[in-house]
This record gives C-alpha cells, sequence and structure tokens, in this order.
C-alpha cells in the first residue's frame, strides 16, 4: 500500500471503519481501469459533499507541462481548472502542495485561511473557488519508494468529523494503491507463462466467439483451440474459461 497510513493500520481501531476498508479493498480489486477506480471514490465521497478529487505525485521544477500532466494518478477535477492550472505552472506555488511536502498533517483548505500565505498561493486558492473548487480537504501518502502523493477532495462544502476524514484517509490509500497497481500492468503486463496463441485464442473467446469459431478465425482444428483455452485456464489457475477472461482482464493480458 502506498501509505504509511495503511502500514500503521492498527490506529484504525474502529470496526466500521476496518469493516468499510475490507469492502473497499474487494470493490477495488475488480475495478479495471481509472475511471473504475473513480467511480467507486466518487461514490463513496460524495456523502460528505465531495465532488471532484485529484492524487497525484509532485513533478521537478521546470518540467514541460505534458510530463507534468503525466503525474496525475486518479483526476476527477474541473478540466478547465486543470489545464489554466498547469498552463499557469501553479504545481509550483500551490499551498497545498507545499503542505504535503512539509509532511501537515490532512488539513482543510479553510484551515489555511489562518496561515500567512505569499500573495500568489491566495491567489490560486482564490481563482479554484472560481471554477467550483470552494472547500477541501487534502492529505499526503507515502509510497514504498518513498515518493509524496497528494490527495484531494473538493466541493461546495464538505461535511466531515473526525472518523470520516479517518476513512477518507484510508480508502485514498487503498484507491491509490490500486491505480498504481494498474498503472504498472500497463506498463509491464504480466505474461503467467500464456503464449501469444494461447492469449489470442482466450481473447477470441472473450470476445465471444465459441471454439469452433476459435479455431475457424486462427486457423487451427477445434482440438488445436479447445488445448489453447485448456493451457491457459492451468496457467491462470481458472475454474473455467468466463474465469480465465476476468483473470486474464484483471493482469492486462486482455484489452
Amino acid at each position: 500500500m502506498p501509505s504509511d497510513i495503511w502500514s500503521s493500520f492498527d490506529q484504525f481501531n474502529q470496526p466500521q471503519i476496518l469493516k468499510e476498508a475490507m469492502e473497499f479493498i474487494s470493490i477495488m480489486e475488480d475495478t479495471q481501469t481509472e475511471a473504475d477506480i473513480l467511480q467507486q471514490v466518487m461514490r463513496y465521497i460524495g456523502r460528505f459533499g465531495a465532488t471532484h478529487v485529484l492524487a497525484g505525485s509532485f513533478p521537478k521544477f521546470g518540467l514541460e507541462r505534458r510530463r507534468q500532466l503525466d503525474h496525475i494518478i486518479l483526476g476527477a477535477w474541473p478540466s478547465e481548472w486543470v489545464s489554466h492550472y498547469f498552463r499557469s505552472g501553479y504545481v509550483y506555488h500551490d499551498p497545498t502542495i507545499r503542505m504535503v511536502r512539509e509532511k501537515h498533517l490532512p488539513f482543510f483548505w479553510r484551515d489555511m485561511a489562518l496561515r500567512r500565505l505569499p500573495s500568489e498561493a491566495t491567489r490560486i486558492m482564490g481563482e479554484a473557488r472560481d471554477f467550483g473548487l470552494e472547500d477541501g480537504f487534502t492529505f499526503g501518502l507515502q509510497t514504498p519508494d518513498g515518493a509524496t502523493i497528494g490527495f484531494s477532495i473538493s466541493g461546495a462544502h464538505l461535511e466531515m468529523d473526525d472518523r470520516d476524514r479517518d476513512r477518507v484517509t484510508l480508502l485514498a490509500s487503498i484507491a491509490v494503491d490500486r491505480a498504481l497497481q494498474l498503472k504498472e500492468l500497463d506498463r509491464n503486463p504480466p505474461s503467467m507463462g500464456v503464449t501469444p496463441r494461447e492469449r489470442r485464442a482466450l481473447q477470441l473467446a472473450a470476445d465471444g466467439l465459441r471454439e469452433n469459431e476459435i479455431a475457424v478465425r486462427m486457423g487451427i482444428s477445434g482440438h488445436g483451440a479447445n488445448k489453447h483455452l485448456r493451457s491457459v485456464r492451468a496457467k491462470l489457475e481458472a475454474r473455467n474459461t468466463p474465469n480465465a477472461i476476468a483473470i486474464a482482464m484483471r493482469l492486462g493480458l486482455l484489452r
């Protein structure tokens, strides 16, 4: 998991929070895309008044805009604000990022009014409100390799007590972990020993073709198609072909 929060799981000794976390882990295991993850995250944080979420690592100073956008891990921020934000170089002056870098505890944006912010930081937060990011809650997560990830939710007005903050922080860690897993699978999909021909047969099965149709499409015998599917089921330790398809999709072996 990408955060110290998860490694110190025992601090969340409230049964309901732990129960929700385990349920959320199960839900995250079934997600296959960033959009799937965002749908579940938005469904959860909506109860607190949040309508937007953003998670990302922090680009080095001077990085070109396109490369800055690559640092977004989960993004459901207003698109117009994202364009304006990165075009204006705000990532290097954002007070929420600075506070995460300084290892502050989770904080509400409204609490920053108590701090003496530089004029540019104040302008950034004011402009964010113009794009619908009026009230927010931000915290940092740590990856195993020591990188820091900022996680923010925002809406017109957030209603969260201490337990709610614990919930959001823990579930964010689970969601970010899954997002990082999927990104890694995109970069380096595991083969699990599955050959290209076996993968092709399974992909055709996933497309709805029967064994005889798979055989025709691949130019092999029906026995050959059956052999490919039996082999891939064994390698993926699947109960049947639909189960093998589900496992392969989760591993990134199929589109």
